[in-house]
């Protein structure tokens, strides 16, 4: 028998609250409450008032909406209240399921009550606060990474009119030479009136190499600067705007390696790093990304619910004479499935001989697989042997 419930329609900064002393028996109709002391005050006198009715505990359940859901699970908390989560697809399953199916906030209460009393629904995981740290300094590095991936498409766009040709120089145009050049200078003709030895010295200030070898990259970009023909005069604003780019990736640079570094530190203290670092084509950045993005492994009873977790379940659709094809499911973590997917590529792309990964895409490939389908196999069997080596506290093997 399932305890008395309030549903909560959770939404941006006020939800619904209805609650109920078993299926379809109403304790209350619909009230709408703010996301604040007051508002949340109103739920647990609900609660306690279910309570003293019933003399049962009373469950608060809502749909998992990820950031609106915050305060009030914060609340919940602090107060020791029991709480469970909904999932959307499965709510939304059951809202379908009457023929004229409506949704609105009041109604959303009664099926979100429906899901709790006919589903076998948890208690909400409370997460490790080590886990919970990780997994948003990792979310707050890939930020970064991506802001820093635009950053780089529209520098080289302003790069190719003001500097054209100036990243056939250098090898890689985003290092600390070419980029200070650039910060320092603005404009290449500005070059033209600079001795070498002023241009020597600035090169020896942003690199760790000798003195010959600043010389001779000194003379290559006096080469350069000589020959090129630059989209702009010397006095455009594209010249200052350059600069303010390039002070902007240094930046962004710098906290890119700052949070990495940060949170490879962090996810040292779990004993799975070193386990995930065995495996051919982890290393320390990708190790601890993943375990930023799995958690407490301990939380999953078997592979397949870490592999539902991931999104790359297999799942079919046929209808009559249409016989479909497998394919994930992709409702999961979507930034542990890239990672996953990242990690095999790293890993077919190791020297090492001893790669069970890189046997089995050779496997399935000869088989006649296409290349993409036996990616995602690779990655399904990847966090299997991750859920086996965790589990087991053992090293990769072959």
């Amino acid at each position: 028998m399932k305890h008395p419930c309030i549903a909560i329609d959770v939404s941006k900064e006020s939800s619904h609250i209805q609650g109920f002393y078993e299926l379809n028996k109403k304790a209350s109709d619909p009230l709408e409450i703010s996301h604040d002391k007051v508002g949340f005050d109103l739920l647990k006198n609900m609660m306690e008032s279910i309570c003293l009715e019933t003399s049962k505990e009373v469950v608060v359940v809502y749909e998992d909406t990820g950031v609106y859901d915050k305060p009030l699970r914060m609340y919940l908390a602090e107060n020791g209240i029991s709480y469970a989560t909904v999932n959307p697809l499965l709510s939304a399953r059951y809202r379908k399921k009457n023929l004229r199916a409506v949704k609105t906030d009041k109604k959303d209460c009664s099926n979100i009550a429906k899901v709790y009393f006919n589903e076998d629904i948890k208690y909400k995981f409370e997460e490790n606060t080590y886990y919970s740290n990780l997994r948003k300094l990792n979310r707050y590095y890939e930020e970064y990474v991506d802001h820093l991936r635009k950053y780089k498409v529209n520098f080289r766009e302003t790069l190719d009119t003001v500097w054209p040709g100036f990243n056939d120089v250098f090898s890689d145009i985003f290092t600390e030479l070419p980029l200070s050049i650039i910060e320092h200078y603005g404009h290449p003709y500005k070059l033209k009136r600079v001795r070498k030895t002023t241009l020597v010295k600035l090169i020896m200030k942003n690199s760790s190499h000798r003195e010959s070898w600043c010389e001779r990259k000194a003379l290559d970009i006096l080469n350069y600067v000589n020959s090129t023909q630059s989209g702009c005069p010397e006095d455009d604003i594209l010249a200052s705007i350059i600069k303010d780019k390039v002070s902007t990736i240094k930046f962004t640079l710098d906290k890119t390696e700052k949070y990495l570094t940060e949170l490879i530190e962090l996810s040292k203290n779990d004993t799975n790093f070193t386990l995930l670092t065995s495996i051919p084509g982890i290393g320390e950045n990708l190790a601890a990304r993943l375990i930023a993005e799995i958690g407490d492994i301990s939380r999953f009873n078997n592979a397949k619910q870490l592999v539902a977790y991931a999104g790359i379940d297999p799942q079919v659709y046929e209808s009559g004479s249409y016989k479909g094809k497998f394919s994930i499911s992709k409702k999961g973590n979507k930034r542990l499935r890239s990672l996953l997917y990242l990690a095999v590529s790293c890993s077919l792309r190791t020297k090492l001989q001893n790669n069970s990964f890189k046997d089995y895409y050779k496997r399935k490939t000869q088989q006649g697989k296409i290349h993409k389908v036996v990616l995602i196999a690779c990655c399904n069997k990847l966090i299997r042997v991750i859920y086996s080596m965790c589990n087991t506290g053992t090293l990769y093997e072959y």
